[in-house]
């Protein structure tokens, strides 16, 4: 978990909340940039509809249960990423896990899952099921959780740099993306309110998981 410091000339920055992709995001910028914050903020309801795996209205839930074509440009970019990396990585990183995230639902299972459930479910797990062009996911679903998120923040920083921002803190939970230089502070996962170690970094991002 990160967390972005700064304490100089606070009362000149503005932090704007709102919650999407499960998590809340906060964007702190120049107070004289507060309406370029609300515009970039907007944004995110449209990165919600393209890659949430549980909104029935999303391009990527349409793709899932739909058999809907792959026709966005963003969801098209970070399959082809996803796919990839699960070739890379000989399936270690698997894109189309969903079915093992929709069986082990740790939100609300409080045992996990049973051997043959398991085993039923990865019938339908594996990158290389998946048939790029043209593209079809052969029974296999889709989760992009480990991407968009990454992906979304880094839209959102291209978003403040075409308006001219210069100090900008994206926080998506455990995805941080800077304009400008600042301390990030990665929080004790047993204590979250103490923060034990710091890094410095400028222009870049930080994330963790």
């Amino acid at each position: 978990i990160l967390t972005a410091l700064f304490s100089s000339c606070a009362e000149k920055r503005i932090t704007k909340q709102s919650f999407s992709f499960d998590t809340v995001i906060n964007i702190t910028a120049d107070k004289s940039d507060e309406k370029k914050v609300s515009d970039v903020l907007s944004k995110c309801q449209k990165f919600e509809k393209i890659f949430s795996r549980t909104n029935p209205e999303s391009e990527l839930y349409k793709l899932n249960h739909e058999n809907k074509p792959l026709t966005d440009e963003h969801l098209s970019h970070v399959i082809s990423f996803g796919l990839e990396m699960s070739h890379l990585t000989d399936g270690a990183f698997d894109i189309t896990v969903a079915p093992l995230c929709d069986l082990w639902n740790i939100k609300e299972r409080t045992t996990p899952p049973k051997m043959a459930e398991i085993q039923n479910a990865l019938k339908n797990v594996g990158y290389e099921k998946v048939s790029p062009k043209p593209f079809n996911l052969n029974n296999t679903m889709l989760d992009l959780g480990a991407l968009a998120k990454g992906y979304i923040a880094d839209k959102l920083r291209e978003e403040f740099i075409k308006k001219g921002c210069e100090n900008v803190i994206i926080d998506l939970g455990g995805n941080i993306a800077l304009i400008g230089e600042y301390t990030v502070g990665i929080r004790d996962p047993e204590s979250p309110e103490k923060i034990f170690a710091t890094i410095r970094l400028k222009d870049k991002s930080a994330v963790t998981s």
